[in-house]
């Protein structure tokens, strides 16, 4: 059996989904993460202990969402950065889109699940969230490439708006000459 646990600490959401083994009525834990989605984190503190939203997508499978990435970022109206679990595959989507039943928060989704189901998509889940440096570093790694290539298409568009004042300046002066 599988259950959900959401109450609210100290201006914190913790969730926590817990099984309980048949034979013995023994709870354990099988996820376990405190939101802080509070005004603290929407006021831009966000270096707290959750910076990772796990989810499930039809389309994608499960996916992560870095929040340590700007575009990732609360309240902002740009796409979203996903890295895709099954092939560590970083992919842009609408936030707009980020919402059932395209995107489903992990616990909510193995909720919905057959015990069977829930109890297989938890153990992938484990297993997905051990491997979370790995994907944080394939996250910041692509991160950082699509930073260097915004900052060379500015430099260049600086080079050029230059050149243009530059040969402006020419020929004014060649035009009084």
């Amino acid at each position: 059996m599988v259950s959900l646990v959401r109450y609210r600490t100290d201006g914190n959401c913790l969730i926590r989904i817990m099984r309980t083994v048949p034979d013995t009525g023994v709870s354990q834990d099988i996820f376990n993460v405190t939101d802080r989605a509070t005004e603290s984190t929407v006021k831009g503190n966000w270096q707290g202990d959750l910076v990772q939203w796990w989810g499930y997508s039809k389309e994608h499978g499960w996916v992560v969402l870095d929040r340590t990435v700007p575009c990732n970022a609360p309240s902002l109206g740009v796409d979203l950065l996903f890295l895709r679990c099954r092939d560590a595959t970083m992919f842009s989507e609408k936030r707009e889109r980020w919402l059932p039943p395209h995107y489903r928060f992990a616990p909510n989704h193995i909720l919905d699940l057959a015990p069977a189901d829930a109890d297989a998509a938890t153990v992938e889940l484990a297993g997905l969230r051990a491997r979370w440096p790995e994907f944080e570093r394939a996250i910041q790694l692509v991160h950082q490439v699509k930073e260097e290539r915004l900052e060379a298409v500015r430099l260049e568009e600086e080079k050029a708006r230059k050149r243009t004042a530059t040969e402006s300046r020419k020929q004014l002066a060649a035009a009084k000459a």
